[in-house]
């Protein structure tokens, strides 16, 4: 890009009109490099501007700012919101100089493993890039737009929603061809009215599309009508229901695979994903829609999708040196990720099925229910022991009842492992990022050490 262009797409007033080119755009002193537009994002806790002489100082080229910077060294362009502005050179970016397809994915649950997926099936055969890990929102989007190089044709974009407007704000910079939505759950739902608004929210991601775009819909989850409704362009749908374009059939589950078969207009396949748990299926159905609509064979995206494999906090197994089985779900929870956890962990072949909980976090007035519902479906599912940390786990603990453990902090639940994990164990570790689970994986895993 040329400076010219980033000043075409903030809308901004720059200091001088001399034109050059420009590397690439950053946000962050720590990785900028020589050349680079800084960027002077402000947010609840930083403020970009106090960086401006550092990154001057490390090469960069030009500034976008909010506040006119003093005897500032480089070109800067003055504009009223850095934040919006980074995410305007992003879409002019993706529009104008990149131009290639972009395939958008949202949902409560799944978002990351989809992506994952899809990254690892169309990587074997077309030049794809994806979000890093989870930077899924208002920053991380602009981020994965931006490095996106010239010769990538596919760029798969997570999309994440913690309020009202984020995926139509999401939508807006991305402008993706393809749209996905993996599901709906009560996720984050504190911050909406009710579950159908948590809905609308990620069909937002449909309803942006162009004629010409692709919104591949779950058809097993209730929503399902309503995001039909709301979709623009052409609509294929996937599930295990019998009219899904993209039918599924599960074989047979196991305590570290899935075998289904996936059905599509005269073609099928039979695949497994060697990774635990059922709701991967759909996960993976989604992605075999996209792989289609891309024009990749059944055959091709079996080899992909068999050669996946999961990553740390999510469903992840472990063999601890004392033979114990330890699963790192840690990354997030709510109640639909954690009932999907639990049936993986009834699964497993071990005499006695623990379960190690913290906080779902961010569920509103669900809170005290969601626990409660989650220590019955434990109990039901025939989980030995419950051991949760902090005082709405310890909801689920009491729903639970005989079995169950409640911890003040993840510290005492560590040490508690640390003495009473045997061969004879299946351990379940799940919480909400803000629970800090992952912490106690990493100390478990540090202490007694373990192989994948």
């Amino acid at each position: 890009m040329q400076w010219s262009d980033i000043e075409k797409a903030c809308l901004g007033k720059a200091s001088t009109i001399k034109d050059f080119k420009i590397k690439s755009v950053s946000t962050d002193t720590r990785n900028l490099k020589e050349g680079d537009v800084f960027v002077a994002l402000v947010g609840p806790t930083f403020n970009g501007h106090n960086f401006i002489e550092q990154a001057i100082s490390l090469g960069a080229s030009a500034i976008v700012c909010s506040e006119t910077p003093p005897n500032c060294a480089v070109p800067f362009i003055l504009v009223e919101n850095t934040q919006d502005a980074y995410g305007k050179i992003a879409r002019y970016y993706r529009e104008i100089v990149w131009g290639q397809t972009i395939v958008g994915i949202t949902g409560s649950v799944g978002k990351t493993s989809t992506k994952e997926m899809l990254y690892t099936v169309l990587s074997k055969s077309k030049n794809t890039q994806c979000t890093f890990k989870n930077e899924n929102n208002e920053i991380g989007v602009p981020k994965t737009l931006l490095g996106l190089n010239h010769g990538t044709e596919v760029g798969i974009i997570e999309m994440g929603a913690c309020h009202p407007g984020d995926i139509s704000h999401l939508v807006g910079i991305a402008e993706p061809n393809i749209s996905i939505v993996t599901a709906c759950a009560p996720v984050h739902i504190e911050f909406y009215p009710d579950l159908e608004s948590i809905a609308r929210e990620k069909g937002q991601i449909y309803s942006r599309l162009s004629s010409t775009g692709i919104a591949i819909i779950n058809i097993d989850d209730p929503f399902y009508p309503l995001w039909h409704k709301m979709a623009q362009g052409q609509i294929l749908t996937f599930g295990l229901t019998e009219t899904a374009d993209v039918k599924g059939t599960i074989i047979e589950a196991s305590a570290v695979s899935t075998t289904f078969l996936v059905a599509y207009k005269n073609s099928s396949e039979e695949i497994t994903l060697h990774v635990p748990g059922k709701h991967m299926v759909s996960n993976a159905l989604s992605v075999i829609s996209c792989a289609l609509s891309l024009g990749l064979t059944l055959p091709e995206i079996k080899i992909g999708l068999e050669s996946y494999r999961t990553t740390a906090g999510r469903l992840k197994l472990y063999i601890l040196d004392n033979n114990a089985l330890f699963i790192d779900d840690a990354y997030n929870a709510n109640p639909t990720s954690v009932k999907a956890a639990i049936d993986v962990l009834v699964l497993q072949d071990r005499r006695k099925k623990w379960l190690v909980l913290g906080n779902m976090t961010e569920l509103g007035e669900f809170a005290s229910s969601g626990h409660k519902e989650i220590g019955k479906y434990a109990k039901s599912k025939g989980v030995d022991t419950l051991l949760g940390v902090g005082e709405l786990a310890k909801i689920a603990c009491e729903s639970f009842g005989s079995g169950a453990l409640s911890f003040v902090d993840n510290e005492s639940l560590i040490a508690y492992l640390d003495e009473h994990l045997t061969e004879d164990v299946c351990c379940l570790v799940k919480g909400s990022c803000a629970s800090k689970t992952y912490g106690i994986v990493t100390a478990i895993l540090d202490k007694q050490g373990a192989e994948a």
